[in-house]
């Protein structure tokens, strides 16, 4: 299922870096072990709520993919909100979709569903976890959330299998070297670059998370780091495939 390699490579390769952020860099074990505690914080705040499913809008990427894998993880569907959106829109997106909770940095007044902030959950400590959720291939773990262009606001959901299956046939495509250092040029509340994000963390790969999201500020980020290998993870226009390319360092 979605997910559940990381506990692999926490358990083979634990002290690998499987995230960089800023100046962060996080191992398969730290990342793994973030992502069981919380899952454990959202059970104590929340109950089984978090098993069903559950909206966050949350501005630190670490915090959105740690969010994203707990519910996963618990049987749950994470439906990653905009962070940008401003409280009336969201107001309306969960009204539309309705999910059983929603996650932000910042209190959610008028929220018409129950609602927490990020910190009453991290403070939400020494509770045990909730019972193992029985899931499978069939089963929805994704909501993504359209932009309401054409109508309300709604959320596409997803199964295990649909990504598991895009994996498989873009792995064939596609084909990586191990451990690749993957830059993920866009936002995690986007689905299209949490799809890659997934996708590269399902196979061992480094994902690299930019600070800022800025298509503009791309090109000086790379110039400041264009000692190291990396390879982009983009996506076409139509959202079929991911593409990628290799940038090679520059000498001098």
């Amino acid at each position: 299922m979605i997910g559940q390699s990381i506990a692999r490579y926490a358990a083979y390769v634990p002290a690998q870096t499987a995230v960089e952020y800023s100046d962060y860099s996080i191992s398969w074990r730290e990342l793994h072990e973030t992502i069981i505690h919380r899952q454990e914080q959202l059970c104590a705040a929340a109950g089984t709520l978090f098993q069903k499913q559950v909206a966050f809008a949350l501005q630190d990427p670490l915090e959105q993919l740690y969010m994203f894998f707990a519910i996963v993880s618990g049987g749950g569907i994470a439906v990653p909100v905009d962070e940008m959106l401003n409280s009336n829109a969201t107001a309306v997106l969960l009204s539309s979709s309705r999910p059983s909770l929603f996650v932000a940095d910042s209190e959610a007044p008028g929220s018409p569903v129950p609602s927490l902030t990020l910190e009453e959950v991290t403070r939400a400590e020494g509770q045990p976890s909730a019972p193992a959720a029985l899931f499978g291939e069939t089963d929805l773990f994704y909501g993504a959330c359209t932009s309401g262009s054409s109508g309300r606001p709604k959320i596409c959901l997803r199964s295990h299998r649909s990504w598991l299956k895009s994996f498989e046939a873009e792995k064939q495509l596609f084909p990586f070297r191990d451990h690749e250092r993957v830059l993920i040029t866009g936002k995690l509340s986007h689905s299209l670059f949490l799809y890659g994000t997934v996708r590269m963390l399902e196979y061992g790969h480094t994902v690299v998370l930019p600070v800022r999201h800025s298509p503009r500020g791309f090109p000086g980020w790379l110039r400041r780091n264009r000692s190291q290998y990396y390879t982009l993870c983009l996506r076409c226009s139509a959202g079929c495939s991911v593409t990628h390319f290799l940038l090679l360092p520059q000498s001098g």
